[in-house]
């Protein structure tokens, strides 16, 4: 994977796809941050 992703707008398809692909495998690693957030200061 290159160290920069591309745009999704303005690129082809496999652009889209790899900037895709960074936001879904960020994703488990944000919610485990907002639930430990959460457990920690309570909603607001």
């Amino acid at each position: 994977m290159r160290s920069m992703s591309r745009s999704p707008y303005y690129g082809d398809h496999s652009d889209f796809e790899e900037v895709f692909a960074v936001i879904e495998s960020a994703l488990p690693g944000l919610h485990d941050w907002v639930d430990e957030r959460l457990a920690r200061n309570g909603p607001s």
